[in-house]
């Protein structure tokens, strides 16, 4: 048998499985390096697309005073929130109207108002309010038209030191992201009831906005800031509880 007979035969089956297993070794390396690209694509594209995935939508309540008299107010308020299965998910303090915040020299204080009428919408898309809850803070809408889903899914999963990505709206001026991790994972009263804390402090704005981790997966919506460099963030289980229990949740609105 000579050379080529050989590579033709029992050596070209050697040779060929020598070689097929260089090429696997370069194609699980390829596999690898681009899972690695699609990721850091992934964040490229996050950075400068998932805006239009974030929605600004307009709440509109008119009230009474009931211990002043029986004159109708009129409130609106702008604020952010994202829609998840078919669901606009933002906090109750803000599209919802509970009680009339009023600042005094002792700080903020809450006046019982009586609500008599409310109107949500996104742009020319309305939302009919399904539930709100306090405690958690929670609101949950149904859009009455197709609204932009959020890209990314959704995760349950909160650890301490976790790489996070706010994509907040501080003062409603527009998209402003912040780098930063979970800080803590525990309640520390009714205020953070199905929180977790951040070390991205949360301007006015922001609340309503979606919270990353570093696997792009969605794990909260920011809620308020506290100390200037600290904020809380309503876990998603949260939303998904109150919507599942709706019939059952306290405090609603």
């Amino acid at each position: 048998m000579n050379r080529r007979q050989f590579l033709q035969g029992t050596g070209g089956l050697i040779l060929g499985v020598l070689t097929g297993n260089t090429i696997k070794n370069e194609i699980d390396k390829h596999n690898t390096n681009k899972t690695l690209t699609k990721k850091s694509n992934d964040l490229e594209w996050m950075l400068n697309n998932v805006e239009d995935h974030i929605h600004m939508a307009e709440h509109e309540f008119k009230y009474t005073i009931p211990t002043s008299s029986e004159k109708e107010h009129g409130h609106k308020v702008k604020g952010v929130g994202i829609v998840v299965d078919g669901l606009y998910l933002t906090p109750n303090h803000v599209g919802c109207l509970n009680a009339l915040p009023q600042r005094t020299p002792f700080g903020i204080m809450y006046i019982p108002i009586e609500l008599k009428s409310e109107k949500h919408k996104v742009g020319d898309v309305g939302l009919d309010k399904i539930i709100s809850s306090k405690d958690p803070d929670v609101a949950i809408f149904k859009p009455n038209a197709p609204l932009k889903e959020f890209p990314y899914d959704v995760s349950y999963e909160v650890k301490k030191g976790d790489t996070i990505y706010v994509l907040g709206n501080p003062q409603l001026i527009g998209l402003n992201i912040r780098k930063g991790m979970v800080s803590d994972v525990d309640d520390f009263g009714e205020q953070t009831t199905g929180c977790f804390g951040i070390d991205v402090g949360l301007i006015p704005g922001d609340s309503g906005s979606p919270v990353l981790n570093e696997d792009l997966n969605l794990i909260g919506i920011a809620n308020f800031g506290a100390y200037g460099s600290l904020g809380y963030c309503t876990k998603m289980k949260c939303f998904d509880d109150v919507y599942k229990n709706r019939k059952e949740v306290k405090n609603v609105n």
